[in-house]
């Protein structure tokens, strides 16, 4: 006589495929498939492509502007492309929780936001490159936390002066103002006066170095103090850390 396997209670699924999606992620980060949360369509585009199609992707538009790129690459039924404000916020993209993506409030959250920023950071390299670009990563000027910028630079450029487009990559939650829904929130910004202007010049200054604007003797973020001599004249006074910019050298101008 044989016993039919008993059926699954609902309370049990859950479970069940919490179970199952932790069993398949391990292979599925090896071999570059999408992740157990593309369940659904909370993934989209952002996370459930994989190097093939992200690359075919970027090569079919890498000539877009950066902002348009976005709004095809950071696609799924969960993500909210926001258009910069003049002299306000720059483009974002807020990335919610829902279709088979956790909520991204509970302890258990943490993996999906690190996969959310990893692969942003992914789709920026990749985008970049395509451009004859550079990434570089810019210091924290500002005291923030669980975020990384990165700004695509021409790769011929010496110095770094001349940012093309950067994102702002983030792994905190905050609450959308407009309904206070959780949400993970990814800044873009396009333009070299925009990224300076926002996030200071790619350099960590430290107390001792000569910028432009005289010698930095004391650095409070978000403000450092610098030093100037004019004869016999020493003045001193504080501004923004992001406003530093290296200091000349011998036969440039400025």
């Amino acid at each position: 006589m044989t016993t039919s396997p008993p059926n699954l209670s609902l309370a049990a699924a859950p479970l069940v495929l919490a179970l199952g999606a932790m069993a398949w992620s391990l292979p599925a980060l090896a071999f570059d498939l999408p992740s157990p949360w593309c369940v659904g369509n909370g993934g989209g585009t952002f996370l459930c492509s994989n190097k093939e199609e992200r690359a075919e992707l970027i090569a079919k538009n890498a000539t877009l502007d950066y902002l348009d790129f976005v709004k095809l690459a950071f696609a799924a039924d969960t993500i909210q492309f926001v258009p910069a404000r003049p002299g306000a916020a720059p483009a974002m993209t807020l990335h919610r929780s829902g279709g088979g993506i956790l909520d991204l409030t509970s302890p258990s959250s943490d993996s999906v936001r690190s996969r959310m920023a990893m692969a942003a950071t992914d789709w920026f390299r990749a985008f970049c490159l395509a451009n004859a670009g550079k990434a570089v990563r810019y210091p924290l000027n500002d005291p923030v936390v669980n975020v990384e910028r990165l700004a695509c630079h021409p790769k011929a450029e010496a110095a770094g002066a001349s940012p093309m487009f950067g994102i702002q990559v983030s792994r905190g939650v905050v609450y959308r103002a407009k309904d206070q829904v959780p949400v993970v929130a990814m800044e873009h910004l396009t333009g070299t006066e925009a990224i300076l202007t926002a996030w200071g010049y790619p350099k960590v200054f430290n107390v001792g170095d000569s910028a432009a604007q005289g010698l930095i003797v004391e650095i409070k973020p978000p403000l450092a103090k610098v030093q100037r001599t004019s004869g016999d004249q020493v003045s001193e006074l504080w501004v923004p850390v992001k406003a530093l910019r290296p200091a000349a050298r011998q036969g440039e101008g400025g």
